[in-house]
C-alpha cells in the first residue's frame, strides 16, 4: 500500500473528532522507529518511537488569516495558519488543503518557518480513489464532500512539543462570471468534522476591476463591505471561537452604464420552482452623486421616565442628526410628554438660522410629565410636506401611552387614518418598559423598521448609526417588474424600502419559468421617475447557489412569525411556519417550542398539546431503516431534561408578551429573520438553544440539522441522518444501499450530488432525482 494512502486511513480514523477550516495538519506515527532530528536547537538526537497506544490526531488551529486579491476575475488567496502541538512530544504530520470546487489553479506554494516546502497536488480522480479507500478501510465518509475536488498535501516535520507551527500557503485561480456577477469561494465548511472551535478566523478580500463595481455582497457570512473607489472594494469577515459550517462566498457585479447596479442569482432543482436572490445597490459614494432631498421630523419622548442619562444621550443623538442634514432637506422636531410641542409650525429648510434654533430647542429639553404618543404622532403626520419628496418620521420613546388615546388598537387605527400619505415611521424603543407590539405595529403600518435600545446599550450610538444609513436617499418608492416569461411569487420584503447611499436592498423570492428575462427597477428621485432595465438569467436547473433557499425561507418565516406575534395565532399561518421550518431548518423560539412539544409526546413526558396538534417537526419515513444488528429506527427522538423544556417554553411564550426584555428580544430576532440577507442571519437565537439531554450531554437544538443543497437534513438520537424531503416523498422509489459496498461507490460515481449526503455518516436517508436512498451499515 502506498504511504500516502495508509496515512489517510490513519487520518480519517479521527477526522470526525477534530478538523478545521481551510488547511489542517494531522499527526501520524513516524515511518521508522528512529529518526535523526537536524532541525532542533540542541545537537542531533534520535526521536523516540511513538508509544504502542499512539493514536493519530489533528493539531489544534489557533488562528487562520486569509487575504485575497481579485483583479478582474483573477484571484490570489494567501493563507496564514498557526497550529499548536499540545503534546510533550516532537511529532510529524501532514498538511492538507482541499482545492475550491471549480477552481482553476495555476500556482500553489507553501512555506513552513520561512522555507518553501514541496507538496503534492492530487487531481480529483486521484483524490477520489483515496477517499474511497478511506471509506472501505476506516468506515468514515467525512471527506466524501470533497470527492469532486483536488487536494494539496505536504509532509510537516519536525513539529516541536508545546509549540506553534506556522504555515503559509497561496494559490491562484480564475473566478467564474455569470451575467456580470463574479463569484469567489473559500472552503470554510468543516463544522461536521470539528470537535473544537477555531480560536480566530479572518478573511480580507480586496477587489479591483476595470469597470465600475456596483454591488458587493456576501450571502453566507456577516461581512463588512467598504467600497473605496469606483473600481475598488474591500470585504472583511472576522470570527473567534467558531466552528465554520458554511463556505465563504462573495459576489460582486460590474456595470459601466447604469448608476444603480442590480445582481441576480438563482437556484432551481428538478421539477421544482426556483428561488432568486436579487441585490440593488447605488455603488460607490461619489461626492457629486445625486441624492433625494428629504423631509424629516424627529419626535422625542421627554416624559418623566426619560430623565437623567437617557435624555442626555437622546439629546446628543439629535444634535448629531441635525448637524448631518443635507442641503435642501427640511426638518422639524416635536417633543412630547403630557402634551406635544413642535419646534416649527411647519417643516423648515436647513440653514444657519433653523439649525441654531434647533440646537437651542434641544438644549432646553427637560424630562417631566406623562406620555402622549397620540398627540405627538398626530402632529408629526399632519405637517405639510411636498408630495414629490420622501417624508420620514423618527419616533423615540421609552414608555407606554398614558395620556390621550392609550388603547392599542384605537391608537393604531388613528395613526393609520392620519397616515394617508404612507409616511415611514421608524421607531426607537428605549429600555424595557415599553409596548413592543404597539411600536412594531406602527412600523408595520408604515413599512419602516423598529429598533430597541436596552439599558446597557448606548442611545446616542444607536440613533446616530441609524440616521447615517438613511440620511441620503438615492431612490425612493422602489418597484420591481419581471418579464412575462417569469412568474414571481412569495417575494420578500412585501414592499421595497428606499435605497440609500452606501447601502443596498436585497430581495428574495420564488419563480416559475426560466431563461433570460428583463427585470425593471423603477423609483423616484427629486420628483422625477427613474427606470433601470437589467438582463437576468433565471436558471432551469442550477444547484450551485444552495444558500438561497434557506435565506428565502428565513424571510418567509420572519414575516409569518411577525403576523402571528402581532395579530394572533392562525392555523394556516402556523402550519406554513411549521412546513418551512421542517424543510429548511429555520430555528426560532416558536419552532423550537414545536420541537419540544413533539419530543414530549415521543418520550411520553406529561404535557399540554399545542392547540393545532402540529405533529413532529422533524421528518421521518413511515418505513423503518434497518441497522446492522437488525434493529429498526423510525423515530428521531431528542430526550431532554425538564429544565430544557421549561427554557424553550419560556422562549415561545415571549412571542406573546407585549413588554419586557424577552418581548424585545423576540421583536429583534423576528425582524432579523425577516430582513436576513445572508445565511448567518438565518440563525437568530441559536446561542440560547443549548441544553443537556437525559444522558447529560451538552447539545444545541440547532445542531441537530445541516443545510445541504438548499434544505435541512436532521440528525436522530442514534446519529443517523434524515433528509427533510424524505417525508414529502413517501411514494418515491426506495433504494437501500449498504455502507461502503460496491453499490455505494457506484452511487457516488453516478450521482456526484449524493456526496454531500453520504459525507454525513454511515446511516443516511436522502432524496435525490426521484429516488429515496437509504444507506445503512
Amino acid at each position: 500500500m502506498k504511504p500516502y494512502i495508509s496515512f489517510f486511513f490513519i487520518f480519517l480514523f479521527l477526522i470526525s473528532q477534530q478538523l478545521y477550516a481551510g488547511g489542517f495538519i494531522v499527526v501520524s506515527p513516524q515511518n521508522s522507529k528512529w529518526k535523526p532530528c537536524y532541525h532542533c536547537p540542541i545537537p542531533p538526537r534520535p526521536i523516540p518511537p511513538p508509544p504502542p497506544d499512539f493514536t493519530p490526531f489533528p493539531l489544534e488551529v489557533k488562528s487562520e488569516k486569509v487575504s485575497v486579491e481579485i483583479n478582474n476575475q483573477a484571484a490570489t488567496t494567501h493563507i496564514d495558519q498557526v497550529f499548536y502541538n499540545s503534546t510533550n512530544r516532537m511529532v510529524e504530520g501532514y498538511f492538507m488543503f482541499p482545492i475550491p470546487k471549480g477552481g482553476v489553479i495555476d500556482k500553489f506554494s507553501m512555506y513552513i518557518n520561512g522555507e518553501e516546502v514541496e507538496g503534492e497536488l492530487l487531481d480529483a480522480k486521484k483524490a477520489r480513489k483515496i477517499y474511497e479507500d478511506i471509506v472501505r478501510n476506516l468506515r468514515d465518509p467525512a471527506l466524501l464532500e470533497y470527492s469532486e475536488q483536488n487536494l494539496f498535501k505536504a509532509r510537516v516535520f519536525p513539529i516541536q512539543p508545546r509549540s506553534e507551527q506556522r504555515i503559509k500557503i497561496s494559490y491562484s485561480e480564475l473566478l467564474s462570471k455569470e451575467s456580470a456577477t463574479v463569484e469567489y469561494v473559500y472552503p470554510l465548511n468543516t463544522k461536521k468534522f470539528a470537535a473544537q472551535a477555531v480560536q480566530n478566523i479572518s478573511i480580507d478580500v480586496k477587489i479591483f476591476a476595470d469597470e465600475a463595481i456596483k454591488t458587493v455582497y456576501c450571502p453566507t457570512h456577516d461581512t463588512d463591505i467598504v467600497q473605496k473607489a469606483k473600481k475598488e472594494a474591500r470585504a472583511s469577515f472576522e470570527a473567534s471561537k467558531t466552528k465554520p459550517d458554511t463556505d465563504f462566498k462573495l459576489y460582486y457585479n460590474t456595470d459601466r452604464k447604469s448608476s444603480v447596479g442590480l445582481s441576480l442569482l438563482s437556484y432551481k432543482e428538478r421539477k421544482e420552482d426556483g428561488y432568486f436572490f436579487l441585490t440593488v445597490s447605488p455603488g460607490f459614494e461619489e461626492q457629486n452623486q445625486e441624492i433625494a432631498q428629504k423631509d424629516i421630523t424627529f419626535v422625542l419622548d421627554v416624559s418623566g421616565s426619560m430623565s437623567g442619562e437617557k435624555l442626555e444621550k437622546a439629546k446628543e443623538s439629535l444634535h448629531f442628526c441635525i448637524n448631518n442634514l443635507n442641503e435642501g432637506d427640511c426638518f422639524n422636531i416635536i417633543r412630547f410628554s403630557t402634551e406635544a410641542r413642535a419646534l416649527f409650525d411647519d417643516l423648515e429648510e436647513v440653514n444657519k438660522e433653523s439649525l441654531s434654533e434647533a440646537k437651542e430647542f434641544i438644549n432646553d429639553l427637560k424630562a417631566i410629565g406623562g406620555t402622549n404618543i397620540d398627540e405627538a404622532l398626530e402632529e408629526a403626520l399632519s405637517i405639510k410636506r411636498k408630495a414629490d419628496r420622501p417624508y420620514i418620521v423618527v419616533f423615540i420613546t421609552d414608555g407606554k401611552p398614558t395620556v390621550g388615546v392609550t388603547e392599542e388598537e384605537k391608537l393604531l387605527s388613528k395613526i393609520k387614518k392620519n397616515n394617508s400619505q404612507n409616511t415611514r415611521i421608524f421607531t426607537f424603543g428605549i429600555g424595557e418598559d415599553i409596548n413592543t407590539h404597539l411600536l412594531d405595529k406602527i412600523t408595520e403600518l408604515s413599512n419602516a423598521y423598529r429598533s430597541y435600545i436596552l439599558p446597557n446599550e448606548d442611545i446616542e450610538i444607536k440613533i446616530s448609526n441609524f440616521y447615517t444609513k438613511i440620511s441620503s436617499p438615492i431612490l425612493t418608492d422602489l418597484k420591481l417588474k419581471f418579464d412575462r416569461s417569469i412568474s414571481e411569487y412569495q417575494v420578500y420584503p412585501k414592499q421595497l424600502p428606499d435605497l440609500f447611499r452606501g447601502s443596498s436592498v436585497s430581495v428574495l423570492g420564488r419563480y416559475k419559468g426560466d431563461g433570460k428575462a428583463k427585470v425593471t427597477l423603477t423609483g423616484q428621485l427629486n420628483g422625477q421617475s427613474k427606470t433601470f432595465d437589467y438582463q437576468a438569467n433565471f436558471v432551469d436547473k442550477e444547484e450551485k447557489h444552495d444558500f438561497i433557499p434557506p435565506v428565502w425561507a428565513s424571510r418567509a418565516v420572519g414575516y409569518l412569525l411577525d403576523q402571528i406575534r402581532l395579530h394572533g395565532e392562525d392555523k394556516e399561518l402556523v402550519d406554513e411556519v411549521t412546513d418551512l421550518a421542517k424543510k429548511y431548518g429555520i430555528v426560532t423560539p416558536y419552532t423550537s417550542y414545536l420541537i419540544i412539544e413533539d419530543e414530549k409526546e415521543i418520550t411520553q413526558v406529561p404535557q399540554q398539546r399545542h392547540p393545532y396538534d402540529l405533529g413532529n417537526l422533524r421528518p421521518r419515513r413511515s418505513r423503518p431503516t434497518s441497522t446492522r444488528g437488525g434493529a429498526s429506527r423510525s423515530s428521531s427522538t431528542m430526550p431532554m431534561s425538564k429544565d430544557t423544556y421549561e427554557v424553550v417554553e419560556e422562549e415561545y411564550k415571549a412571542l406573546k408578551k407585549k413588554e419586557g426584555k424577552n418581548s424585545i428580544r423576540s421583536s429583534r430576532e423576528i425582524q432579523q429573520l425577516n430582513k436576513a440577507s445572508n445565511y448567518a442571519q438565518t440563525r437568530q437565537g441559536q446561542s440560547r438553544m443549548n441544553y443537556r439531554d437525559k444522558q447529560g450531554r451538552e447539545r444545541n437544538i440547532a445542531g441537530q440539522y445541516r443545510n445541504i443543497q438548499g434544505r435541512a437534513v436532521y440528525q436522530n438520537s442514534d446519529n443517523s441522518w434524515v433528509d427533510s424531503k424524505v417525508a414529502k416523498n413517501q411514494k418515491a422509489k426506495v433504494k437501500r444501499i449498504q455502507f461502503a459496498s460496491k453499490g455505494y461507490f457506484e452511487l457516488l460515481q453516478n450521482e456526484p450530488l449524493a456526496a454531500d449526503f453520504l459525507a454525513l455518516g454511515n446511516n443516511v436517508q436522502f432524496y435525490l432525482n426521484d429516488v429515496v436512498y437509504e444507506v445503512f451499515e
